[in-house]
């Protein structure tokens, strides 16, 4: 049952790859206290855990997709312009998704992404959705760029790691939720491999617009990821419950911001 209030609520989910599925977490202790939001703004695997929640998913089937997923799925060979072709994310997201188009979807959703040319920020809200989903997860190096609308695109955690400031001027929210999931991270040690290295590059350099972005946020909800790798995607039950516990805990938080 939803909570009684008049206000709009937005959501904005954070990049951070496999540290992403804690934001299932969140949606599900939002549901639990009857809170749903009115427009999510997703970044990278924010994006992708946003657009299958919209796209009419259940906490269930978020959290089996979670389960099953590798990195392995998300790869397709070839590509000059990084070590694997980015379609392999399109190819999955269509495997997974009922609409075709962003518009289709239950609620107004923003993937965010970066124009690799100018670096600017690009906020998709219509055409392809499993492009946009592509474009906005085409972390540099690791995957091609996304060449949509006459843009070569990459992940948006170059420019806005926890979209607020999307959220706020897409669609002028009484309230926004910003969801990071990269608190309580230390530097990755695992530098090993091409993967390894990219990922930690991203989420380094997007420390610098984490922050700023929060602090505009009406309720900040911080997952502690500590422990937890960027590619640790065998972690998903206990980054779930992480994800849902921080989102327990700001709880009163929302409620006050819906009511007040």
């Amino acid at each position: 049952m939803r909570i009684p209030s008049k206000k709009t609520i937005a959501c904005a989910l954070s990049g951070g790859a496999a540290r992403c599925i804690a934001h299932i977490g969140v949606l599900q202790a939002l549901e639990e206290a009857g809170i749903r939001p009115d427009f999510i703004a997703g970044t990278s695997g924010g994006a992708i855990v946003g657009a299958l929640y919209l796209d009419g998913m259940s906490i269930a089937e978020l959290a089996e997709i979670a389960a099953k997923t590798r990195w392995r799925d998300l790869f397709y060979p070839g590509g000059k312009m990084g070590f694997v072709d980015s379609r392999g994310i399109c190819l999955y997201m269509k495997k997974l998704l009922k609409s075709r188009d962003i518009t289709d979807l239950q609620k107004p959703f923003a993937a965010v992404c970066a124009d690799l040319a100018t670096g600017d920020k690009v906020n998709l809200t219509s055409g392809p959705l499993a492009s946009a989903l592509q474009a906005s997860a085409s972390l540099p190096v690791v995957f091609t760029p996304t060449f949509l609308n006459n843009r070569h695109l990459i992940d948006g955690g170059y420019v806005s790691m926890v979209p607020v400031i999307t959220a706020r001027e897409m669609w002028k929210p009484d309230v926004v939720v910003a969801v990071d999931v990269n608190f309580g991270s230390v530097p990755e040690t695992r530098l090993t491999n091409i993967v390894n290295i990219a990922m930690h590059l991203a989420v380094t350099y997007a420390r610098k617009n984490t922050e700023s972005e929060l602090s505009m946020a009406d309720v900040a909800i911080r997952v502690n990821v500590g422990g937890i790798g960027l590619t640790d995607m065998h972690k998903h039950k206990e980054l779930i419950e992480r994800g849902r516990q921080a989102a327990i805990e700001s709880l009163p938080d929302i409620i006050r911001s819906l009511q007040g």
